[in-house]
């Protein structure tokens, strides 16, 4: 049986306090550059070639490029789990997946049609979505189980405020669609090298491999829920989680607009302000609970918690059907989200099946799916309750607090995790 050591691999002093603040960084940028061009970027450019079909085309280009996603995140990390270079296991990924899906995402502004534009996000995608699973991976390699709940907390962050201020960022360079490209791109390619020049990857020149097979690194995709309960709970659980939140996240605007009842410019101006108090609290939030998770060494209560005041942070517009309650749903939902996303990544870095090779990043790109797919689902989702039952909003808040409060009880039947 072959094993490999990590822990000749774990960050300590300087490097571990480089390495936290790094995946800050770039998964900060990561998140700013993607919100910059699914929410703002895309849709206008969408809407400026097709207005009149402007949603129908908007939603196939995402159900697409979705698609795509889902495949490329297991694969890169199931290729970069037997990758052996003298620039490390994750690092060619990192650095390959950024440049080559920079250098398509640029090109996007010359699109002069919507199949081209089609091609182009959803191969750009795919390459940039290549690095991340190897980029979520170094959680498990770089940081005993110990440390793990505060470097989860670092990505959370990073990812909650990066789609904030992607978005804020893209609304004022909307008007030149080729500056904005640019200057989003160029920021992603120089995190990444600065990412990879900080955080030198050990070599894996050496390490034990066993033979290829075809057969086995396909069927490797399956992993068994009768043999890894704990994996298929977490995989569960994640997924009806951001099944829930998905679905009703992503019609804030709409809430405000045909709920709330306002205007089309103080919807906008509001959707704004209740963004920026989820950020905020999901910041200190995210920083507080995976520092908290590593000081007491569990995680079950903090996603089971977390997901539970996510999922009461949706009735409150059903009570409070004004703007004050979509404040206090804000904070509430802030609060949650932020310790859901410090704490969830280091429970799945523990739940990874244990193989007599090292598949971790394999492992957690399948995890990845759970976020993926609820991508495509959880919109459409929301879309067939608003429209069955005549944009009754109660109804999709509700729908969204029972999937998320039923993702919270999945948590409980994982027994290798405290």
């Amino acid at each position: 049986m072959m094993t490999t050591n990590l822990e000749t691999q774990h960050v300590q002093g300087w490097s571990r306090r480089t390495l936290l603040a790094s995946l800050f960084m770039i998964f900060f940028v990561f998140a700013a550059k993607y919100a910059a061009i699914a929410r703002v970027f895309l849709p206008n450019q969408v809407a400026l070639l097709n207005p009149a079909d402007k949603v129908a085309n908007l939603a196939l280009i995402t159900s697409v490029t979705a698609v795509a996603i889902a495949i490329v995140t297991p694969l890169s990390g199931a290729l970069s789990d037997r990758t052996r270079s003298r620039f490390g296991k994750r690092t060619p990924y990192i650095l390959g997946g950024a440049t080559i899906g920079c250098a398509l995402v640029v090109m996007m502004p010359q699109a002069s049609s919507l199949a081209m534009l089609l091609v182009l996000w959803a191969t750009g995608a795919f390459f940039l979505n290549g690095m991340k699973a190897p980029l979520t991976t170094i959680i498990a390699d770089r940081f005993p189980i110990t440390n793990r709940g505060l470097a989860s907390g670092c990505m959370g962050a990073g990812l909650t405020s990066g789609l904030t201020a992607g978005t804020i960022a893209a609304a004022i360079l909307v008007g030149n669609l080729a500056l904005g490209y640019t200057a989003f791109t160029a920021v992603l390619l120089g995190a990444t090298i600065l990412f990879v020049s900080l955080n030198r990857e050990p070599s894996s020149i050496g390490e034990p491999l066993d033979p290829f097979s075809w057969r086995r690194f396909l069927s490797d995709f399956w992993v068994s829920p009768r043999r890894h309960p704990d994996f298929a709970w977490a995989f569960f659980g994640r997924f009806f989680m951001f099944m829930g939140y998905t679905g009703v996240v992503g019609y804030t605007l709409y809430t405000l607009r045909d709920y709330i009842h306002m205007d089309a410019a103080e919807s906008n101006r509001q959707v704004a302000i209740i963004f920026t108090i989820e950020l905020v609290t999901a910041i200190i939030a995210g920083l507080g609970s995976g520092w908290l998770s590593d000081r007491l060494q569990r995680r079950k209560p903090f996603v089971f918690l977390a997901s539970f005041a996510i999922g009461l942070s949706f009735m409150v517009p059903v009570v409070m059907p004004s703007l004050t309650g979509m404040y206090v749903y804000a904070v509430i939902l802030g609060i949650g989200y932020g310790a859901f996303t410090a704490v969830d990544m280091a429970l799945m870095t523990q739940v990874l099946p244990k193989t007599a090779y090292e598949s971790s990043g394999k492992n957690l790109g399948i995890l990845s799916i759970a976020v993926t797919l609820p991508q495509i689902f959880g919109l459409s989702m929301a879309a067939a309750i608003l429209i069955g039952s005549g944009n009754d909003y109660r109804i999709l808040f509700g729908s969204g607090a029972f999937l998320v409060i039923l993702s919270s009880f999945m948590v409980l039947p994982i027994r290798s995790v405290r």
